[in-house]
């Protein structure tokens, strides 16, 4: 199929290209096959309220693949980088979020992972079949999932839901933005609460409890695979040639810990975001008896991920920045950084809840209020308040870390840390301080999309297995930081009292499990 049908004999001056659609924006990054980023741009956007829908809220398709074609276009010419050495193209994005398309092709409904009108739906669902469904799924359907917002669609928008043929997570759309092609794959797909993770496709039991159409949900296909090639719209859209090869992805959080070279049974990666997802990797599906993690289906056939989630972390910075500056942009988190550098382990007593949460105490879209504690007119200011939200966010890993080992009964003697926070020296510091066990930093920091990448070079056999493909990056050259014992002392005090404020009764009796 296509320029690269065969395992190519020279590497050498290829990239693989990757689009990233996240919470926050749209990303393109291109890499070499060695790992290395050449290319970045990035589009910021956001969800639009649905008016008079609690809970509601949609995304305009053609404005995200603009933002989506407009950063390609503009990796390609920050790296100087030749359409025609692009070997490939593989997408990664948001799990939860989804598309409906008409027979025609038109999109009925674009609802990112944020959408909550199926809410209460949902919670019905979980209370009726819940005991049924878990072990089958890995999830309970919770205030975001697919079920309950089709049965939203169904009940309020009837000829939507009557009109709808074709169901996709964003990453299958964009595959079929690209290439033509309507395929789901496990990583994504089982993050509708509607997938067998042990049989690795739909599962029908789950759709019919819920009263779903089975003929709406696409064709299960392997991340890595091939599946078309780049129409000639989409390549005049994205400055690529036509016939480029598309490979199917994954969702975000699977993708990076492949990026992050997680692929040993065991390992466990925090894929620092707009959320942070912590995830160990697997080799058989475990299911948590008190239903507070998710068992999620990997990238490789045959593995799995247990997945506990600190819960909106990288957003909740992103809301601060926006609050406390004129003019915000990207630029301006090294100067919140430096401002926190300032001010000591414990934040001068401020506790900051503003999104990071423990799974052990609620599940990620039941946040609750935002607030701060130990700040006010007689105490705390600007540079308390980011510190606080930056030590919040490395409580909320380490309680989800202290989850996974309880969960897995597995000891966890490093974490490898990727995204946002992973490019901070002294916000990287914190976390090992906090957690009490060294961190461990791939050579790769935006691992998501390296592992899009990857996916897209084994899809036209650059590389026979994403084993062989990490082996010669992400797996190599791993930096460690080391907790310094006498700061992980100091914040012991700190994180219990966050841990009491979060939940009372999580604070007094949590489980204290060697890490």
């Amino acid at each position: 199929m296509g320029r690269f049908s065969s395992r190519p004999a020279d590497r050498s001056g290829l990239y693989l290209l990757a689009l990233d659609a996240g919470i926050g924006g749209g990303r393109c990054l291109i890499f070499d096959t060695h790992g290395t980023l050449v290319a970045r741009a990035y589009e910021e956007w956001a969800a639009d309220r649905v008016p008079g829908v609690p809970g509601g809220f949609s995304f305009d398709p053609e404005r995200y693949w603009t933002a989506l074609t407009t950063a390609a276009r503009a990796a390609l010419d920050q790296g100087a980088i030749p359409a025609e050495q692009v070997a490939a193209i593989s997408v990664t994005c948001q799990r939860e979020g989804f598309v409906l398309l008409d027979d025609a092709g038109q999109v009925l409904y674009a609802g990112p992972s944020a959408d909550m009108r199926g809410r209460e739906y949902n919670a019905a669902l979980a209370e009726q079949y819940g005991a049924e469904l878990y072990p089958i799924t890995g999830h309970l359907p919770g205030a975001i999932h697919v079920p309950g917002r089709l049965l939203w669609l169904k009940e309020h928008e009837p000829a939507t839901f009557a009109a709808a043929a074709r169901l996709m997570m964003i990453n299958d759309w964009m595959v079929y933005r690209l290439s033509g092609a309507w395929v789901g794959e496990p990583s994504n797909a089982c993050s509708s609460v509607l997938f067998d993770i042990r049989s690795g496709n739909w599962s029908d039991l789950a759709i019919a409890r819920a009263g779903l159409r089975r003929d709406v949900f696409p064709p299960i296909v392997p991340s890595g695979t091939a599946v078309g090639e780049l129409l000639p719209a989409a390549a005049e859209e994205t400055g690529l040639l036509p016939g480029t090869p598309v490979v199917v992805g994954g969702g975000d959080a699977q993708c990076g810990m492949l990026g992050a070279g997680a692929i040993d049974t065991g390992a466990v990666a925090a894929i620092a975001g707009t959320t942070t997802p912590i995830l160990m990797n697997l080799d058989r599906p475990l299911i948590d008896e008190k239903r507070r993690t998710w068992t999620r289906s990997g990238l490789q056939q045959d593995r799995w991920a247990l997945e506990a989630n600190a819960g909106i972390t990288g957003l909740a910075l992103r809301w601060l920045r926006d609050l406390l500056y004129e003019n915000p942009s990207e630029d301006t988190f090294p100067h919140m950084i430096r401002l926190a550098d300032d001010v000591p382990p414990g934040s001068h007593g401020a506790l900051s809840f503003l999104g990071p949460t423990s799974l052990r105490r609620r599940g990620l879209t039941d946040l609750g209020s935002g607030r701060l504690i130990g700040i006010g007119p007689f105490g705390g200011g600007r540079p308390e308040v980011i510190r606080a939200t930056m030590e919040s966010i490395c409580y909320a890993v380490r309680a989800n870390v202290e989850l996974l080992a309880e969960v897995s009964r597995r000891d966890i003697p490093e974490v490898r840390l990727v995204g946002g926070q992973s490019r901070s020296v002294s916000w990287t510091q914190m976390q090992a301080d906090i957690l009490g066990i060294p961190v461990a930093l791939p050579p790769v920091s935006e691992a998501s999309a390296w592992g899009a990448a990857i996916c897209a070079g084994v899809g036209i056999g650059l590389w026979s297995t994403v084993a062989e493909a990490v082996q010669s990056s992400s797996a190599s050259g791993l930096a460690r930081v080391s907790p310094r014992p006498e700061e992980t002392e100091r914040y012991a005090a700190s994180y219990d009292a966050w841990l009491r404020e979060s939940d009372p009764q999580q604070g007094e009796q949590r489980v204290e499990h060697a890490l």
